[in-house]
């Protein structure tokens, strides 16, 4: 498991109405990734989480962790874009933990 931690940098050139890119310290080159995710805000919506998530990977999948101790999701996006995602559902990347688990893909799904 690794936490992720974004690191706010100054964006040159990113798309008009967007926020600044984010650095991480560690991008998969395989996308494809599950999380759990601890927020300090409370309560959570977890269909607007999802519907933030959707916009990215309509496949995502988010639930809330039966043990109540935050989020659960597998989705195919960069770090930046579950930060932004989660941001954008109301949970900035300051109030959020995100942890990033190992994979369980098996790869026959992709060839």
């Amino acid at each position: 498991m690794e936490n992720i931690v974004p690191q706010r940098d100054h964006d040159r050139g990113a798309p008009a109405g967007l926020p600044p890119a984010r650095r991480f310290r560690s991008v998969s080159a395989s996308h494809l990734m599950e999380y759990t995710i601890n927020l300090s805000a409370a309560p959570v919506d977890v269909d607007r989480v999802r519907d933030a998530l959707e916009d990215i990977d309509p496949a995502a999948i988010v639930d809330l962790d039966p043990r109540g101790q935050g989020l659960r999701v597998a989705a195919n996006m960069l770090d930046r874009e579950l930060f932004g995602a989660l941001e954008r559902a109301g949970h900035p990347a300051d109030t959020v933990e995100v942890v990033r688990l190992p994979s369980v893909c098996c790869g026959s799904c992709s060839g």
